[in-house]
């Protein structure tokens, strides 16, 4: 190969090198939009007194706010409550028939409330109502798509690159 071949093959290569980058991050940016993007939030209900004090233990509650940013629906097949990882607390759909819609159109929102048996057995496992503004205690949709969105969101943000590579660690 001549110097003057060599050089025409460099050139190429350099003038094709930023169609190339451009077209990755125009991939990398369709597949991200494309992909489900939901925001789950704990919401919890206190009606209290005007100095402060708890009126009833009946009127207190959590619910979850499930926010849809994808561009098309999303179907939440399950919600519920973890504590600390470990304790599970779903809500049970046929409970929630008149607020939970079959689908979340898309920049749309919805908010299920856990009615008075379930706000029970949530109080009964935590001990104490006031844990459920706790770190540990994190809301959680399941979609039928498979993702799992959860509404602690720093928690999210550090965990997911390390799921990321034990999954290339595993292949």
């Amino acid at each position: 190969m001549t110097p003057d071949q060599k050089i025409a093959v460099w050139t190429a290569a350099l003038a094709a090198l930023p169609t190339m980058v451009f077209t990755g991050v125009v991939a990398y940016w369709n597949w991200r939009r494309d992909q489900e993007r939901v925001i789950v939030r704990k919401s919890p209900v206190y009606w209290g007194t005007l100095d402060g004090t708890q009126s009833d233990a009946r009127l207190c509650g959590v619910g979850i706010a499930v926010t849809n940013l994808s561009l098309y629906p999303v179907r939440v097949a399950g919600l519920g409550f973890l504590f600390d990882g470990k304790k599970s607390f779903p809500l049970l759909r046929e409970n929630h028939e008149e607020a939970w819609p079959p689908e979340i159109a898309s920049r749309a929102r919805m908010v299920i409330y856990a009615n008075d048996a379930e706000w029970k057995q949530l109080v009964d496992a935590l001990g104490s109502r006031d844990r459920i503004m706790e770190w540990g205690f994190v809301a959680v949709a399941n979609t039928e798509a498979g993702g799992r969105f959860a509404s602690n969101r720093l928690s999210v943000r550090v965990k997911k690159p390390f799921r990321v590579i034990r999954r290339w660690l595993r292949i």
